[in-house]
This record gives structure tokens, C-alpha cells and sequence, in this order.
């Protein structure tokens, strides 16, 4: 089995690689696990696990196939004092579209990601523009019998 930090690690490098800064008004932030950073500046991506890996079973007969789901939550955050609601939207719909995409791989054989709601906890008192994006991450074993 994979670990849920592995899970984690795999989603920021795949964030980390597929970063497109033209969408983003040349603005690449800083994406690493929320384990490995202490302080914050401009513009980041945190990736977190929500909830620890637990196995399901499905199958019909006497064959089942395992697998494990993690929920992880991508927090997404700008500090940019002007236009920062629009350049938080770039950032999200950037976000949005690396892991739609990393869906839809043929390369991706290990992991389904179900990438649901965001929610916004933006703080206007100290400039900080926020959405936090909820997945769901399945890893697929080989079949048990």
C-alpha cells in the first residue's frame, strides 16, 4: 500500500511540474506539503491529508478489488494586495486543471481523483485571498482472491 504522505507528495509534484505561470499572471507559487514549510510568503499551495487512508473492499464472486481513499485538501493562498480575488480565481481554475487533467492521464493507473468543492476562507483584514479545493485520491491494488 501507498502511504497517504506518498499521495501527497505525488499531487504537489504534479502541481509542481504542470504549473503554468501564463495562467497565473507569471505568478508561480510555492507548492510543498504543509509538513515542510513554516513560514509563508506570496503566493502558495499547501497539500494536505484531510483524513487517514482507509481500505474499501468491492467485487462480485470470490474475486474483490481493494483499494484505499484519501481525502486531501489543496489550500490554495495569494497575499496580493491589488486585484487579489481575480488573480485567487487564476490560481484555482490553475489548480482545477492540472488535476482534471492528472484524471484523464493514460500514465495514471495508481490514483483516481475525484476533485470536489472549494471553499473560501479569504481574510480581508490581513490581505490574504484563500480557497481550499476537496479531493478524494483512490489508489488501486491488484486484485485478492
Amino acid at each position: 500500500m501507498v502511504s497517504s504522505v506518498d499521495v501527497c507528495t505525488e499531487v504537489v509534484n504534479c502541481l509542481t511540474n504542470s504549473w503554468m505561470a501564463a495562467n497565473t499572471d507569471t505568478v508561480t507559487p510555492t507548492i510543498f506539503t504543509v509538513d515542510t514549510k513554516k513560514r509563508i510568503e506570496g503566493d502558495c499551495v499547501f497539500v494536505y491529508m484531510a483524513d487517514d487512508s482507509r481500505p474499501e473492499y468491492t467485487g462480485i464472486g470470490e474475486v474483490s478489488q481493494r483499494h484505499y481513499t484519501t481525502l486531501l485538501r489543496v489550500d490554495i493562498r495569494t497575499f496580493a494586495r491589488t486585484s487579489q480575488r481575480a488573480h485567487l480565481i487564476k490560481m484555482l481554475t490553475e489548480a482545477r486543471r492540472i488535476l482534471n487533467a492528472y484524471i484523464k492521464s493514460p500514465y495514471n493507473t495508481n490514483y483516481h481523483f475525484f476533485v470536489g468543492t472549494e471553499r473560501d476562507l479569504s481574510d480581508k483584514s490581513i490581505f490574504m485571498g484563500r480557497f481550499i479545493l476537496n479531493c478524494e485520491v483512490r489508489e488501486f491494488n491488484r486484485a485478492i482472491s
